[in-house]
């Protein structure tokens, strides 16, 4: 009963907010998309979401529905509420299972942007940016974690520090840092109709045990066509890898997607992946197939924005 009347209380708040949103046409914007996937191979199964966004100055109130029909009926209801006030951003989060009906979890978030400088104009110009953000379960049981993110580049390097710390109680869970260099950027045409750029970069894990890992990512993109290559080896603890080729083609309100993934060590096939996109405001659908451990899947799909 508890449970429903949080719910209750959470529909309110996010009708009132589409109220206020619709007497504010100046400031506020109502929207939502009606989405679906059905699955076809190796079994059927279908799922359906359900978004819905009202603003309100800096308040934002959202609404997400998702609920599958096979291969069980079962459904979840997630309510964020987030006010940004820069460079400051707050939000919390109601989670509900809706078959069967319960509350599950109340989330808060915030976040602040520390500093965020850039010394000159250049595109290459150094910068540093920071950023510190705690999120904490509120309900069932309280828990909370701090993460701080720095940013520093200067020309083609690039680096990055995630620190993850628990609050409750106090212990550090983990320490990321990333190294990057943009080794090749070139674009011809004056509006980047041909580009190819590629990038090396390593990651490596202090926490909560040590791991590195290598990844160099190739693009080119010819017109319409982009062509992907996104290599990742991991030195640390096994040597064991992985490649993904991936081929976009664009061509009025139709995408195709191709997405192969080979492992390295050994060199051996893993999946295949194709989709088709076709958009027509405000509808869209698309067709998927995959081939993994030699067993097909396909599915189709559709989306309407209003």
């Amino acid at each position: 009963m508890r449970a429903l009347r949080v719910w209750v209380i959470a529909v309110l708040v996010f009708l009132v907010a589409a109220a206020l949103a619709n007497a504010q046409d100046d400031t506020i914007s109502v929207s939502g998309t009606f989405s679906g996937d059905v699955q076809a191979l190796p079994k059927a199964a279908s799922s359906f979401t359900l978004n819905l966004t009202a603003g309100f100055a800096d308040l934002t109130a959202t609404s997400s529905t998702y609920f599958t029909v096979l291969p069980a009926i079962v459904g979840s209801q997630l309510f964020i509420f987030e006010y940004d006030w820069a460079p400051i951003t707050l939000d919390s989060q109601l989670i509900f299972s809706l078959a069967p009906f319960g509350f599950q979890s109340w989330n808060a978030y915030a976040s602040a942007d520390l500093f965020n400088a850039t010394i000159g104009t250049d595109s290459d110009a150094p910068s540093l940016l920071g950023n510190l953000s705690v999120a904490a379960v509120i309900l069932p049981s309280f828990t909370a974690t701090a993460t701080l993110y720095l940013n520093a580049q200067i020309g083609p390097f690039a680096s990055t520090s995630e620190s993850i710390l628990d609050l409750y109680p106090i212990s550090f869970q983990m320490q990321h840092f990333t190294l990057e260099v943009k080794a090749v950027y070139v674009t011809l045409g004056a509006a980047g109709i041909t580009s190819f750029n590629a990038r090396l970069g390593s990651e490596i894990d202090l926490l909560p045990s040590f791991a590195t890992a290598l990844w160099l990512d190739l693009s080119l993109k010819l017109g319409n066509l982009t062509l992907d290559s996104n290599s990742n080896f991991e030195l640390v603890p096994g040597n064991t890898g992985t490649q993904l080729f991936t081929l976009t083609y664009s061509l009025d309100s139709a995408t195709f997607t191709s997405k192969t993934t080979f492992g390295l060590s050994p060199y051996e096939f893993v999946s295949q992946y194709l989709r088709l996109d076709v958009a027509v405001h405000p509808f869209s659908t698309y067709v998927w197939m995959r081939l993994a451990n030699h067993k097909p899947s396909m599915g189709a799909g559709f989306s309407y924005a209003f």
